[in-house]
């Protein structure tokens, strides 16, 4: 995250529009937590913490580390973060208020690197991707998940004729003022363009409509509804609401 961008207008435009967006975070948290719970990292980078920072589920869940940094810019952001770690009296957390590049973490040799949500939103993904290569030690490993260009709802979109092709953007891209959109070729050559080697890959939920169009139906896409939808995304990440990699330096 870079500093050409108003981080405070990004951040309410974000949390004016939450509607569906909290289910998106449930299903993003819950894959995120499958991947700690695989590596179990003792120091940890969170890149973007947005208002449900993920040590707070890892806590819950009986996670453990030495050292866990958050790096976020917007002042919403961080104070919830900061309330949070108050509240739960957890320790060994450190919130940074500062764009990636800015952030002070020297002498940090991370096991895990969680950006999640975010390299979208960025002016220059390649440069943040390569500064995270830059923080990375030989046992690092980074997590990174984006929204994905070849989604359900994009190809059905596409079939109905409301967009002329995958790599459109939504009413919503607009709004949260976000930069590209990612299928998963793209997010490889990026992440190998940064000097790193996809290790894992998955996907999260199946979304078959738009975010406003689910959150208007909720009576119909109940909670069981929702289970199968993403255990149809982890099983068919190419049609996933969401896709996520792992990468490695290469």
């Amino acid at each position: 995250m870079t500093q050409d961008r108003d981080i405070e207008a990004y951040s309410d435009a974000y949390l004016s529009d939450y509607g569906f967006e909290a289910e998106m975070v449930h299903y993003r948290r819950q894959s995120l937590l499958e991947r700690l719970g695989e590596h179990n990292p003792k120091t940890v980078i969170e890149i973007g913490c947005g208002v449900s920072p993920l040590f707070e589920a890892w806590a819950q869940a009986g996670g453990k580390w030495d050292r866990w940094h958050v790096v976020e810019p917007a002042t919403t952001f961080t104070q919830a973060a900061r309330d949070i770690v108050e509240k739960a009296e957890l320790t060994n957390v450190e919130i940074h208020q500062a764009f990636f590049e800015e952030a002070r973490l020297e002498g940090t040799s991370p096991d895990m690197v969680i950006c999640a949500g975010l390299l979208q939103e960025v002016p220059s993904s390649t440069t943040l991707l390569r500064q995270i290569a830059v923080a990375m030690g030989s046992n690092s490993v980074l997590h990174i998940n984006v929204a994905n260009a070849a989604s359900f709802h994009r190809r059905l979109a596409l079939a109905m004729g409301l967009i002329t092709n995958l790599a459109d953007f939504s009413a919503r891209n607009t709004m949260l003022d976000q930069r590209r959109v990612y299928d998963a070729d793209l997010l490889k050559s990026e992440l190998e363009q940064a000097g790193l080697k996809v290790s894992e890959t998955g996907g999260i939920l199946l979304k078959p409509l738009t975010h406003r169009q689910l959150e208007a139906a909720s009576d119909v896409f109940t909670r069981d509804v929702l289970e199968g939808l993403n255990a149809l995304g982890c099983q068919y990440p190419s049609w996933a609401s969401e896709i996520w990699a792992e990468a490695v330096l290469a």
